[in-house]
């Protein structure tokens, strides 16, 4: 090769415009044959923050919260998976962007997200996500919940007996509410079982709980 001809091709990658360089994407944890990367711990802060009205956080804390949320969201999307669980048909999530568009409509709500650094579709597939999880929720932990006679006037007596609300107009509510806790907490104690037993490894030491 001539050195003319090699000099303009060793050249020519550094004359390369910075758009077409590739962008890493840092992994920053990893779960069996999963990964979470830098990108989708701040994505989920930003989604978040977007939901609850807030200000996106992204200090030392809020990334552990973050890190560990994205671990419990992956646990559960493996056993919904291998479980056949039945996931949001995707011709059924353009309608939970409803609530969001009610003020200012459909441009208003991409500026929002735009300012964020977020989509429509990623709102889009967050809440459709939101959505399995209360679906793998309700069939694999509220079907076996029982609440008692018992549990139910105690709830009462701590809580209605002062109003003098009849027993009876609230029964059902107390049962819903109790039910919910207690579904809640068995999801806790089973994440808390697949989090010991998965092989979790984290490559930012920071983000260990």
């Amino acid at each position: 090769m001539r050195p003319a001809l090699l000099f303009v091709m060793l050249i020519i990658p550094a004359l390369a415009p910075p758009a077409l360089a590739t962008i890493v994407d840092r992994i920053a944890i990893t779960l069996g044959t999963q990964v979470i990367t830098d990108s989708e711990i701040d994505q989920r802060i930003r989604l978040t923050s977007f939901e609850n009205g807030e200000q996106p956080n992204f200090s030392p804390e809020s990334r552990k919260q973050a890190a560990q949320r994205l671990i419990d969201e992956k646990l559960v999307e493996h056993e919904m998976t291998v479980g056949h669980y039945p996931g949001m048909p995707d011709d059924r999530k353009p309608a939970l962007l409803a609530a969001y568009e009610k003020d200012g409509g459909a441009a208003k709500l991409d500026a929002e997200l735009a300012k964020r650094g977020l989509t429509r579709d990623d709102l889009k597939n967050d809440l459709a996500r939101q959505q399995n999880l209360l679906t793998f929720l309700n069939l694999r932990f509220r079907p076996a919940v029982q609440i008692s006679e018992q549990e139910i006037q105690r709830y009462y007596r701590e809580h209605f007996a002062q109003a003098k609300v009849p027993l009876n107009e609230v029964r059902s509510a107390i049962e819903q509410k109790l039910t919910n806790q207690r579904a809640d907490a068995e999801l806790d104690q089973w994440l808390k079982g697949q989090r010991e037993r998965a092989a979790i490894e984290y490559l930012e030491k920071d983000l260990a709980p």
